[in-house]
């Protein structure tokens, strides 16, 4: 087969094979040369495309369009997992193993050509790899980060840098997962993210102690599971206009403090607020949470009170089902701000 210098197409011809090209190709092309990488890059301004990342014990980066169907993937592994990645390879299939020189680093590498092209690098550090690998398809392809998700626990020893790095990153989700995680340090990761669209924690925590006051940042939404441990005076620091909080342990009492604070100006961000109890904690009288309220009864637990600003807060008691199976009282409060 005849070959040719892509370099010598004109622009529009040369346009054209790219667009022929899939991620893992363009991405070996901008391996090329300086030249070869800034034609990738304005090749790529015109697709519509994001990015993910994962981050557990190994690093990955996924390329999808804006139906969400997964495009190619890119992958940091520790270097000892290649030769376990070279035995585990059937011999069907479509597989391409060799070295790749990227930012200066000599890497073996695999090519899984199936219905998702994957590939995967091999680094002394794969933590390490995956944040050169992001660097380069962020300077290439100018993809928007779309979310972000992160299993603390794989991460434990280093995971407040982690943290700091994940800061950096713009990014409208981020998401926080971990088993087992030591309870100060979980305080540290809450109180350390930075503002964003919307985060998660979904961050087991092992054994609790007491917090008075927690100083987090603004989040406009936020979701944190296995919430046992907060009581009405870490609800005030929450500042946030969509807030869920999972497997409450809040009481009747409790409840109706916050919500008199609630009345009095506290959260003033505060637009929707979901609780959800664990499964073990039933609520008890409604009539207990609304007193003192002057709060307006409607049916199927439902009430309004007034704000003293004006502003009506709604207050909907409700039993649901948890991704177990088990049901569990749960309370919805939705503000009308002006």
């Amino acid at each position: 087969m005849a070959s040719f210098n892509l370099l010598d197409l004109p622009y529009v011809a040369r346009q054209h094979v790219f667009k022929q090209m899939g991620f893992l190709e363009l991405f070996d092309m901008s391996l090329c040369s300086k030249q070869m990488k800034n034609f990738v890059k304005s090749s790529s301004k015109k697709w519509n495309c994001k990015m993910s990342i994962c981050v557990d014990e190994h690093f990955s980066i996924s390329i999808y369009d804006l139906d969400d169907e997964v495009l190619a993937k890119f992958e940091s592994l520790s270097r000892v997992m290649y030769n376990v990645n070279e035995m585990l390879i059937p011999e069907e299939d479509e597989s391409i193993i060799n070295y790749r020189d990227i930012d200066m680093f000599h890497l073996p590498s695999i090519v899984y050509t199936g219905d998702l092209p994957v590939l995967r690098t091999f680094w002394m550090d794969s933590l390490m790899g995956g944040k050169v690998l992001l660097k380069h398809l962020i300077d290439i392809f100018s993809f928007e980060m779309d979310h972000l998700t992160v299993w603390i626990d794989e991460l434990y020893e280093d995971f407040q840098s982690i943290i700091r790095w994940i800061n950096r990153i713009p990014c409208d989700l981020k998401t926080f997962n971990g088993k087992e995680i030591d309870f100060l340090k979980y305080i540290w990761m809450l109180e350390n993210v930075d503002s964003t669209s919307e985060v998660k924690f979904g961050v087991s925590v092992n054994g609790y102690s007491k917090v008075e006051e927690l100083e987090m940042n603004f989040h406009e939404k936020m979701t944190i599971n296995n919430a046992q441990w907060i009581d009405p005076n870490h609800l005030f620091s929450m500042n946030c206009f969509d807030l869920k909080i999972q497997d409450s342990m809040l009481t009747e009492e409790e409840i109706n403090g916050f919500l008199k604070t609630l009345k009095e100006g506290s959260n003033p961000n505060l637009h929707e607020m979901l609780i959800e109890f664990d499964e073990n904690h039933k609520l008890g009288l409604l009539e207990e949470i609304m007193d003192g309220l002057d709060s307006e009864e409607h049916s199927n637990g439902l009430y309004n009170f007034e704000l003293e600003n004006g502003n009506v807060c709604s207050v909907k008691f409700f039993i649901q089902s948890n991704q177990n199976g088990q049901l569990n009282d749960a309370i919805r409060m939705s503000i009308d701000r002006d």
